[in-house]
């Protein structure tokens, strides 16, 4: 692997880490403090799901930008 290569997998990392965090932290709020109601729940979890698509999709395009060049 490239340099560059190594150092889009490090930065990568570093942002799905941080959408992990602020996730937990989100659905750890809700959870604690349920007045919000459950619409939010279900807000958040439909926030979860596409943020998960994402990482996975952008994940897969960058192996693949990786294979093919």
């Amino acid at each position: 692997m490239t340099p560059t290569t190594v150092f889009f997998f490090v930065v990568f990392g570093l942002i799905a880490l941080a959408f992990g965090i602020i996730s937990v932290v989100f659905f750890y709020h809700i959870g604690r403090y349920s007045y919000m109601g459950d619409a939010s729940k279900r807000i958040f979890l439909i926030y979860l799901t596409f943020g998960i698509t994402i990482v996975a999709a952008t994940l897969v395009f960058i192996i693949l930008n990786h294979i093919l060049t």
